[in-house]
């Protein structure tokens, strides 16, 4: 097994969201322009990612940009997001590509290198996170605290807030239990599939301005969350009790991905 087959999970499940404290990846793409010989070159920054197969993927980025490629990233086209905004997750949901973004933008793409189709999410805060839940169920999270959820797999959204908290993350164990994380320690959980969130409060010792940027749920209960200036821990019983993991580095950590395995 590959390295890519390996970590393919993650990139269909938590759409290699590389956002946050300036962590996305940019890409340098060279194009002809107009009968000059002279190669334009141009930087753009890619905050997501969505993997259908290890052939198939869409890239997104600042400014709308949008690209896809069906040969395993040997060769991209440009896509059509039909926005300016930026766009910072895309996941994978029945074959269809869904992104979120600044200004609360929400796009779909029913086929590969097809136009996107826009969205009303229900908000106009910038969106960052996106995860499905189940084929019919998807949440979206951003600032000041906004999920936008659909419970008939995207036809419609409707927001609610559920703390002060930006919210950076979003996870899902099973069908019904859902973590969010967010700036200030925000971290909160969800029974019945996002409808509604309890904030949860980890007794870790830790300075109350730490942003918490990326989770991962591998079984019922587990939660593994990191965040700035290195944090790492996690619960193993919903939330009753946490163990701090020493990251060994103070530097910003944007996202997680762990197995049943307990392997990341």
């Amino acid at each position: 097994m590959s390295y890519f087959d390996t970590f393919l999970p993650f990139f269909k499940q938590h759409t290699g969201k590389f956002l946050l404290s300036g962590a996305c990846l940019v890409m340098l793409f060279l194009a002809a322009c107009g009968d000059s010989d002279e190669d334009v070159a141009f930087r753009k920054a890619i905050c997501a990612l969505a993997a259908e197969s290890r052939d198939v993927f869409v890239l997104g980025g600042s400014d709308g940009e949008s690209f896809y490629s069906a040969d395993g990233g040997l060769s991209f086209e440009r896509g059509n997001s039909n926005t300016t905004s930026d766009l910072t997750d895309s996941e994978y949901n029945l074959g269809v590509v869904w992104s979120v973004g600044k200004g609360g933008y929400l796009g779909s793409q029913l086929s590969l290198g097809a136009d996107y189709t826009l969205s009303d999410s229900g908000t106009t805060e910038d969106l960052y996170n996106l995860k499905w839940v189940t084929p019919t169920i998807g949440l979206a999270v951003g600032d000041n605290g906004v999920v936008s959820r659909s419970t008939d797999a995207g036809i419609t959204w409707t927001s609610q807030t559920i703390g002060d908290s930006h919210l950076r993350g979003v996870d899902c164990s099973s069908a019904t239990n859902c973590w969010v994380v967010g700036t200030g320690m925000g971290l909160y959980w969800s029974g019945d599939a996002g409808e509604t969130f309890m904030r949860l409060n980890p007794d870790l010792g830790l300075d109350s301005t730490i942003d918490f940027h990326g989770v991962s749920t591998p079984s019922e209960g587990a939660a593994w969350i990191v965040g700035s200036v290195g944090t790492v821990f996690k619960t193993t019983d919903f939330g009753i009790s946490y163990s701090y993991i020493d990251s060994g580095t103070s530097n910003s950590l944007n996202d997680i991905y762990v197995d049943e395995s307990g392997n990341g």
